[in-house]
C-alpha cells in the first residue's frame, strides 16, 4: 500500500523564481522541513495508533510487525523531493485494519478467532484433546480437555469476521498534512524576505 507523498506541488513555479540565482531552495526547504515532520508523523502515528489496547481508534500490539511496517521515506534529486508515510512495506493484511472489511476463510469453512491468551497466535490443530461442541448462543466452539477433567474453551468457529476500521494513516495525515504545509510556507517566507 502506498503512503501519501508531499511533492512537487507547485516547485516548478516556485523554483523558477529562485532559478536566475541558480538555487535549489524549494527542494532545500523540502529536504529541511520533511525530515523532521515524517519522523514526528511515524512516532504519532504508532504511539497513539499502533500500540496499546485494541479500542475503536488503535490496535493492540501483539508481533509488532503491523507498527514497524509503518515508516516514512525521503527521496529526491534537483528535479524535486518526495516524502512518503504509511505502510511501506507492511504485510498483506494492513489494509483491513486501516479500512475496514469481511474477513472469510479461504482454506476452511471457518475462520478460528481465539477466546484465550493461550489461543492467541497457534493454530486449533496444535492442541490435542479438543473438540467441538455448539454453545446455548448457538456458535461453534473448540474446546480442549484439560487434565483435571475439565473443558476450556479455545476457539470459536466464524464464517465471517467483519472488522471495523482502526486507521493510523488517514488520521496522521490529517494532522501533520497541515504543519507540514505551515512549515513550507514560512520556510519560504523566510527564503523571500532574505532574497530582497
Amino acid at each position: 500500500m502506498a503512503g501519501w507523498g508531499v511533492t512537487e506541488v507547485g516547485q516548478a513555479r516556485v523554483q523558477a523564481r529562485f532559478a536566475l540565482h541558480g538555487l535549489d531552495l524549494v527542494g532545500r526547504m523540502l529536504r529541511t522541513v520533511l525530515p523532521k515532520r515524517l519522523l514526528q508523523a511515524v512516532q504519532y502515528a504508532r504511539a497513539t495508533h499502533l500500540t496499546g489496547g485494541t479500542t475503536p481508534t488503535r490496535l493492540a500490539e501483539r508481533t509488532g510487525r503491523l507498527a514497524k511496517s509503518f515508516d516514512a521515506e525521503l527521496t529526491g534529486s534537483l528535479a524535486g523531493v518526495i516524502g512518503r508515510i504509511g505502510y511501506l512495506h507492511g504485510p498483506s493484511w494492513v489494509g483491513i485494519h486501516e479500512y475496514g472489511g469481511t474477513i472469510r476463510p479461504t482454506q476452511s469453512r471457518y475462520l478460528t478467532v481465539p477466546l484465550t491468551e493461550t489461543a492467541q497466535g497457534h493454530r486449533a490443530r496444535e492442541f490435542q484433546n479438543t473438540f467441538v461442541q455448539r454453545s446455548r448462543a448457538g456458535s461453534l466452539i473448540i474446546f480442549q480437555k484439560t487434565a483435571g477433567g475439565g473443558i476450556q474453551p479455545l476457539y470459536v468457529l466464524k464464517t465471517h469476521v467483519q472488522m471495523p476500521a482502526r486507521p493510523a494513516l488517514k488520521p496522521t495525515i490529517d494532522k501533520f498534512v497541515p504543519v507540514i504545509t505551515d512549515d513550507l510556507r514560512q520556510a519560504m517566507h523566510r527564503a523571500l524576505q532574505g532574497d530582497r
